[in-house]
């Protein structure tokens, strides 16, 4: 790909931004608009993003301690997600107020034509969770995916209770082998301007190296689309994941940039 797609970027980045701030407490601090969640203190509950049209002199340190007294009231440690190439140079500018960037990674997309049906390994099926499910399968299936990943804090009752509020119906995902265990999960959010984040996918290591994680991939992203979405979107943590993600017809579209406060 040569390049962003101006208005592929824009779009996404509005999804993403709705995304990040549903089903939280909101709070607009100038240029940052804050979802701060009503329960959980977990590091990845709380976000700050910019809003639209936002400009690197548009955020300064008054912005910055506004954001951080919000987040600190809260008992929460400020972090703000950014698609880079829509806000171009704000990364920066929150860089010499005093964050650090925790991670660049691409942003990849997906429309439904580009789609490639995965099936999963043999002896694993993939089931569709709803969002009327127990809480007991709805929490396995979380924790499945979870605790993929090394030093994840377990799934609450809180978390559980708003998937029904923040994930696609259906969209939730999970895994299971012939003993009936989940090995894998993983989910859709419910879309925003026609966008839906593929998120929190994790495989089980009793069942890695099969291609479960490109079959659940493919399976949670044709939910998405059955259920109307019209562009899938997701951050890959590592080459590996990114590798996956590109065989089920995932491609870069731009930069997602995770930053922190070290203060």
């Amino acid at each position: 790909m040569s390049g962003p797609e101006p208005h592929a970027v824009a779009r996404v980045a509005r999804g993403l931004r709705a995304a990040a701030l549903a089903a939280k407490d909101r709070e607009d601090v100038g240029p940052l608009l804050l979802g701060l969640h009503p329960a959980s203190d977990r590091y990845y509950g709380s976000v700050a993003v910019p809003a639209a049209g936002v400009a690197p002199a548009d955020v300064d340190a008054r912005v910055l301690a506004r954001a951080r007294d919000a987040f600190a009231a809260r008992g929460r440690r400020l972090r703000v997600e950014l698609v880079e190439q829509d806000v171009p140079g704000v990364a920066d500018a929150l860089v010499a107020l005093g964050l650090e960037v925790e991670a660049r990674v691409p942003l990849l997309v997906c429309a439904p034509q580009d789609l490639v049906a995965v099936d999963p390994p043999a002896g694993i099926g993939i089931e569709h969770i709803p969002s009327s499910a127990d809480d007991e399968i709805v929490h396995e299936a979380l924790q499945a995916g979870r605790a993929a990943f090394a030093g994840a804090a377990d799934v609450t009752d809180d978390e559980v209770a708003r998937v029904a509020e923040i994930v696609l119906d259906g969209g939730l995902v999970a895994a299971r082998d012939a003993f009936h265990r989940v090995v894998g999960s993983g989910f859709a959010m419910a879309p925003q301007e026609g966008v839906s984040e593929i998120t929190a996918i994790g495989v089980d290591e009793r069942a890695r190296g099969q291609g479960l994680g490109t079959a659940l991939t493919s399976a949670i992203t044709a939910a998405a689309f059955a259920a109307g979405v019209e562009l899938a979107v997701l951050s890959p943590g590592d080459e590996r994941a990114h590798g996956i993600y590109a065989r089920v017809g995932y491609r870069p579209l731009a930069d997602m940039v995770f930053l922190t406060d070290p203060a």
